[in-house]
């Protein structure tokens, strides 16, 4: 058997135990809830979410992200408040981290398309989540800023009900 079939054979073997496996790992079920506070002085504001991730509880920094939620427009307007409702499988465990990337904002006034910059493109807040619970995520806007320096700063509020 020459190095290249006994390589093949050891990959299949890994795939095959992988496949019996995996189904086996404990999944959790979490609903997250994503809202930005209403405006009183922007008509339209859209937030692209390029991704949302949790981070798994004792993992290393970079080997624990879970991503839950990848490229959705967030979007509010004028006195309206509408949560936006995702539910998502996870990996059973701990979480103890929420990471939020943004990559596009863009503000309407008074017909006017304004492209924004972003401050914080990504947010990390320290949270305590067990799989199988609900996220509450509030995105507050200061408009002011916002209007005066088509800069867009987000300032997150994360309330995590284990149940």
């Amino acid at each position: 058997m020459t190095f290249a079939e006994k390589a093949a054979s050891l990959l299949f073997f890994l795939l095959i135990i992988i496949m019996a496996v995996y189904p086996a790992l404990p999944i959790s079920q979490i609903s997250i809830e994503v809202e930005i506070e209403p405006s009183t002085k922007i008509n339209i504001l859209e937030l692209k979410l390029e991704e949302l991730s949790l981070h798994h509880y004792g993992a290393r920094k970079h080997n624990g992200k879970i991503p839950v939620i990848k490229e959705v427009t967030i979007k509010t307007s004028k006195g309206d408040l509408t949560p936006y409702y995702y539910v998502a499988k996870i990996p059973s465990g701990a979480y103890d981290q929420l990471i939020m990337k943004f990559s596009d904002a863009k503000a309407y006034i008074n017909h006017d398309e304004i492209q924004l910059d972003i401050n914080q493109k990504t947010i990390e807040k320290r949270i305590t989540l067990e799989g199988g619970s609900h996220l509450e995520i509030s995105l507050h806007i200061d408009e002011e800023e916002l209007i005066a320096n088509h800069t867009i700063s987000i300032n997150v509020e994360v309330n995590a009900l284990n149940q």
